[in-house]
């Protein structure tokens, strides 16, 4: 007969997976409860961890006002504002309601859960360190311009920088993402930025000397941030996605203006967006230094003086047919004769 004998030890348990799981089990819940209630009030559901939040919306309710109110501010257009509230019931929401409307705005409401509301909350603490952003306009960092001009030079190394971005874990995480990505194309001279929504991601791609190239690829719950981002930046509504829109804002490069014109147009899978980019230190090039073969260029230095007559020049989006023709009006411009430009649109 043997005897068997068999040692207990204290084994290592791990429960962080499973952990991880009934948390996301919990907010499952808690999501699909506040979808429950919406329904009940009669309000739409919105939930903030998918869409970016505006501080300049979000300073327009004191902090304090708003945790008793249990509300925030999330989104504005003009004198629309977009509310976030977790109680209807709460009895302070009718002052805060009559305040608001007291400012002139016009008030849509939307159920959120309470863990979405808390995420507006959070931002509160980031309106100290923060300006409020004027209409139409993003500013991008000097250093994140200058470490651009520097650092990025090829798409796999804008690629690499949007990565790193879209990886951090601060709360204005989409805003510098979007700071890289409009650096890089700075520094990559891009005339068009485009981003093309798929089944599973999003594809960025730039056009650059009129040829389109694939960059990155984005997460759905990025992309969904980001096109928010563009869409406030931009002055175009957040809450339409069904038909096309068109915005537009500028960025301040090297002390100049840099206009970037924002289009959207619905797809199976989510906004295509193009941005494009308009620098106006890239048509600032001599008619001379565009690669011209010399005899054309001896023939068009003579077309351009006439006194009348047209020439005309096409190519694809990108190509720098802007570039060309202003190119020629900077030669022929001088102090005794005056010049008139018909575009559509203004460049």
């Amino acid at each position: 007969m043997f005897d068997v004998i068999i040692a207990c030890m204290d084994l290592p348990f791990d429960t962080t997976h499973t952990d991880m799981e009934l948390a996301a089990v919990r907010a499952r819940e808690e999501e699909d409860l506040a979808r429950i209630l919406s329904e009940k009030y009669g309000m739409p559901y919105a939930d903030l961890s998918l869409q970016a939040i505006n501080t300049d919306a979000l300073r327009l309710i004191p902090e304090a006002t708003a945790r008793v109110a249990e509300a925030a501010a999330f989104a504005k257009t003009a004198k629309e504002l977009s509310l976030a509230l977790h109680n209807p019931n709460n009895p302070a929401l009718s002052k805060l309601s009559a305040d608001l409307a007291g400012r002139g705005f016009t008030l849509r409401t939307f159920l959120v859960s309470k863990k979405s509301l808390d995420r507006a909350l959070e931002r509160y603490r980031e309106l100290s360190f923060s300006t409020e952003s004027k209409p139409g306009v993003f500013t991008i960092s000097p250093d994140v311009l200058s470490k651009a001009a520097g650092a990025i030079s090829t798409l796999p190394a804008l690629a690499h920088e949007i990565e790193a971005a879209a990886a951090e874990k601060s709360l204005d995480r989409i805003s510098h993402v979007l700071e890289v990505l409009l650096s890089g194309a700075f520094a990559l001279r891009a005339s068009d930025i485009h981003f093309e929504p798929g089944e599973a991601k999003t594809l960025l791609r730039l056009r650059i000397d009129g040829v389109l190239s694939d960059v990155y690829a984005f997460e759905p719950a990025i992309y969904h941030q980001l096109n928010s981002r563009i869409k406030l930046v931009s002055g175009t509504k957040l809450n339409v996605t069904n038909e096309a829109q068109d915005g537009r804002f500028s960025v301040e490069k090297d002390s100049a203006q840099v206009e970037i014109r924002v289009s959207l147009i619905p797809s199976n899978y989510g906004e295509s967006i193009v941005m494009r980019i308009l620098d106006p230190e890239a048509t600032k090039v001599t008619y001379k230094d565009l690669g011209i073969h010399p005899k054309l260029l001896a023939r068009l230095e003579v077309e351009i003086r006439r006194p009348n007559g047209m020439l005309l020049t096409t190519g694809p989006t990108g190509s720098g047919k802007t570039t060309t023709l202003y190119s020629f009006l900077r030669e022929i411009h001088t102090p005794d004769i005056k010049i008139i430009t018909i575009e559509d649109p203004v460049e």
